[in-house]
């Protein structure tokens, strides 16, 4: 389970994280969901503080082994628009150039910018309550019965029933508009997003983009 990997963002053109180009709104949802959910999360380096530095393909060859990676990276973006013209693909960092490994390093010292804090609390909110609500669940391997159901275009309600009758349930709507229709939750909330209140939850209704 994750959101994010070496893979994912390294085969992008750039390099960029989701913290780059998702919505705000969308990745916050999306986090609370992977490190709520019972199964363990994998998180990629600089996630846990929304780190705004690329992740790029780099790599240390030499000679004619250099020369085709180099070319090979950049012809694997041929076929998209935006790189059709090879002064586009020209940009796309040399993967054998120091450059490209030193641009990839984590920017430690903007952990204490304000929007990297606010990742970063957010993070340890949602890991705190896994620590003290959701591990206790499965530590002792216990496998749980699962289901989902689809609410309206983009809502989403998820449960897991634990051999000991303890029961998690997960609503979330993944849109951009409200969706009612949401069975209200039987057992009391740990987490609930910005502008997610009681008495919408009793009427089944989930704002845009919460969980």
């Amino acid at each position: 389970s994750f959101l994010q990997n070496h893979d994912q963002i390294g085969n992008r053109a750039f390099g960029d994280r989701l913290v780059a180009f998702a919505n705000h709104r969308a990745l916050t949802a999306a986090t609370a969901i992977l490190l709520l959910c019972p199964s363990p999360p994998l998180l990629f380096m600089g996630e846990e503080f929304g780190a705004s530095t690329p992740f790029l393909f780099f790599c240390n060859f030499e000679g004619d082994l250099a020369k085709a990676v180099s070319e090979g990276r950049r012809n694997e973006f041929s076929h998209f628009p935006l790189f059709k013209d090879p002064m586009q693909r020209e940009r796309i960092p040399d993967p054998n150039a120091i450059q490209t490994f030193e641009a990839s390093r984590l920017d430690w010292n903007s952990m204490s910018l304000p929007t990297h804090l606010a990742w970063r609390e957010l993070y340890q909110t949602l890991l705190t309550l896994r620590t003290e609500h959701i591990l206790p669940l499965i530590s002792c391997c216990a496998i749980p019965e699962t289901g989902y159901d689809l609410v309206g275009a983009s809502g989403l309600s998820a449960h897991w029933q634990f051999p000991n009758q303890s029961r998690l349930e997960l609503l979330a709507n993944l849109g951009e508009k409200p969706v009612s229709g949401f069975a209200p939750p039987v057992s009391k909330s740990i987490y609930a997003s910005d502008g997610v209140t009681d008495a919408a939850l009793r009427d089944g209704t989930l704002p845009p983009w919460s969980v």
